[in-house]
């Protein structure tokens, strides 16, 4: 087996425990692996930076951004993976609101952008998302209260829900939450203008039935 002498501790060890060197005659290191690798630690302590003393009084912990002192009730759970102890995030609440709307400003076009296109490709999951997120309903609920005003708006009668939009409104009272029935926009519009009061909508039909 052929062998080499190390120039850094001066045994002579195979060539199997010198790394590959394409520069040096027999393609391999004039110093041996266990030598290299403790120049490489030494080096890699040298560069390291001391790290910082994050210790403090029980019941608190000190934020990573802003530096100061707070309760641990000012930081919220880390449910992500971590390597902290106290199973707790680094920077306080204050500090990740702020990262939070700092981040948001920089994405929010991109974002937008690409919610607008997912809406544009998947319009019937966007529409059902919408009426299960805010009226509790489903695509199938909705279809069915259609069907029941035989696909025309529940007022006037318009088998079209008017405007730019594809989908009639649902109306519902905005202080009981409890869904009346599906409405065109000019009609869902003239209502909620009206404050959805009875006594309004009857003094406004008096007055256009008065002249």
């Amino acid at each position: 087996m052929d062998t080499q002498q190390c120039i850094k501790c001066k045994e002579i060890k195979p060539l199997d425990m010198f790394y590959a060197n394409k520069q040096s005659k027999n393609k391999k290191c004039y110093r041996c692996k266990v030598c290299m690798n403790k120049v490489t630690i030494e080096n890699y302590r040298k560069k390291q930076k001391p790290k910082k003393d994050w210790s403090t009084d029980e019941g608190f912990k000190i934020c990573r951004k802003c530096l100061n002192k707070k309760p641990i009730n000012d930081f919220n759970i880390h449910y992500g993976k971590t390597r902290t102890k106290d199973k707790m995030r680094n920077e306080c609440k204050e500090c990740q609101k702020t990262h939070s709307r700092e981040h948001w400003k920089k994405i929010a076009t991109r974002e937008s952008e690409k919610k607008k296109i997912y809406h544009l490709n998947n319009r019937k999951v966007a529409h059902g998302w919408h009426l299960k997120s805010k009226y509790g309903i489903t695509l199938v609920d909705y279809q069915k209260m259609l069907d029941l005003q035989n696909g025309k708006c529940a007022i006037c009668g318009s088998d079209k829900p008017k405007g730019n939009y594809r989908h009639f409104a649902v109306d519902h009272n905005h202080t009981t939450g409890e869904l009346r029935g599906l409405l065109c926009t000019q009609c869902n519009t003239g209502i909620g203008l009206l404050q959805d009061s009875p006594d309004l909508l009857l003094k406004a039909a008096e007055y256009i039935q008065s002249y």
